[in-house]
């Protein structure tokens, strides 16, 4: 969608703009999951509380929502960093496919503090004004959320063109909170072109996401959680995490005002490794920019084959470009100058185990641009310990001397590997 454009939401007229708060339906399906007596307290639990309802079909899923991505992304903010979910906390993101429904569930959960839950609720709900800023996009309704100690707001979108077909298709979001728990629950279906979101599926999906939210949040009776358990290894890593100061001056949570979606990757690397790893896994995600851009993944895969899987996967060589060509510039197809040619090599700390990339590359479309380098040293560091897996991306100039500038990036991974603790 245009960003650029700067209208007030198109709301539709009243006869529709109270979906949410429609009757209940006798079609309505009962959702599975159970209640529990009390809150998950970790992201682990969160995983094994909703991995029954996992949708492992990759021909329907193939696309998981990442824990970085804005809240409420059917209206894509103006300006990212008004909308971001809490980095460097534990998260987890997945696509849940209830019994009940025909199209899934892309929930996402983060562990935080209560007060930042409840700012990313007002920052989601303050989104719903961006709504219908562009052509196409329509905001239907948007409602306050009250269900099962959850608050938070609920939004209804339309968007024109939203199947391969070029038929219409509706999104429906929920952002909530509860204590320290923060979660956003979407789903989407198509409808006929002239016609109107089903009502039912409507109702059905937010049946389904309550239940879902029900079986995080547990019995509203009980106290909400505040923190995450000192016991969950997402945690214990989320809290070895160094300061941004630790990797250069001036660093800062991404995005910046004006950053766009892709200024913290001055490299184009494998999108494949971002669509699928996160599915269903417990992670702690980062992303920092300045004097440098770093990235910090962690996650905590079921098992081993899954974790080298995820391992591989954000390492040029592991993409469809070969190693031989080397990664490619964003926006210079063309192009490939390097300083220093890509080498891909076995890489082992305490009891990590994996590989490093280097490489420095010029970029001769970023001279433009104030806030990237027209040359760039890159440094990435793909290691696991048994089931947990660990993806560590330093970028910046390499100016003057690409070796330095590579040696200065591998010393600083070496030294935020050496503060995570070691798990799976």
């Amino acid at each position: 969608m245009d960003l650029a454009r700067r209208r007030r939401p198109r709301i539709a007229v009243a006869a529709v703009t109270l979906m949410f708060t429609l009757g209940v339906f006798d079609q309505l399906k009962t959702p599975a999951p159970p209640m529990p007596a009390r809150a998950a307290a970790s992201v682990e639990e969160i995983a094994d509380r909703l991995r029954a309802l996992l949708d492992d079909d990759v021909t329907s899923a193939p696309y998981v929502t990442l824990p970085g991505t804005p809240l409420l992304a059917w209206c894509w903010p103006e300006s990212m960093e008004t909308r971001m979910p809490p980095e460097g906390v534990p998260a987890y993101s997945g696509e849940l496919l209830p019994a009940e429904m025909d199209e899934p569930l892309e929930v996402r959960f983060w562990i935080t503090s209560p007060e930042a839950a409840v700012r990313a609720v007002a920052a989601a709900r303050r989104g719903t004004e961006e709504c219908g800023r562009s052509d196409g996009d329509v905001l239907k309704d948007v409602a306050g959320f009250n269900q099962w100690g959850w608050r938070g707001v609920q939004a209804l979108v339309t968007m024109d063109g939203w199947t391969e077909f070029g038929d219409p298709g509706a999104g429906a979001t929920i952002v909530a909170a509860r204590g320290g728990l923060l979660a956003e629950v979407t789903w989407a279906w198509p409808f006929e072109v002239d016609g109107e979101p089903d009502p039912l599926v409507l109702r059905q999906g937010t049946a389904s996401a309550t239940a879902v939210l029900a079986a995080v949040g547990g019995d509203p009776a009980g106290s909400a959680p505040v923190t995450t358990s000192t016991r969950s290894a997402a945690a214990a890593v989320a809290s070895a995490l160094p300061p941004p100061s630790a990797y250069g001056k001036d660093l800062v949570s991404w995005p910046r005002p004006g950053d766009g979606p892709l200024s913290h990757e001055l490299v184009c690397q494998d999108p494949f490794f971002e669509q699928n790893a996160y599915a269903g896994a417990p992670a702690v995600t980062r992303r920092l920019i300045g004097e440098v851009s770093v990235r910090e993944d962690v996650l905590f895969l079921p098992d081993e084959p899954s974790a080298e899987e995820a391992r591989v996967r954000p390492l040029t060589a592991g993409s469809e470009i070969p190693i031989a060509n080397g990664p490619l510039p964003c926006g210079s197809e063309d192009s490939r100058s390097y300083s220093i040619a890509p080498r891909r090599a076995p890489f082992t700390r305490g009891p990590w185990t994996g590989e490093i990339e280097t490489f420095a590359i010029g970029r001769p479309d970023l001279r433009r641009r104030p806030f990237d380098h027209d040359s760039v040293a890159h440094v990435a560091v793909a290691v696991r310990h048994g089931s947990t897996m660990v993806y560590l991306r330093w970028q910046a100039s390499d100016r003057p001397d690409p070796a330095a500038a590579l040696r200065a990036g591998r010393a600083a991974l070496t030294r935020t590997l050496d503060r995570l603790p070691a798990s799976g």
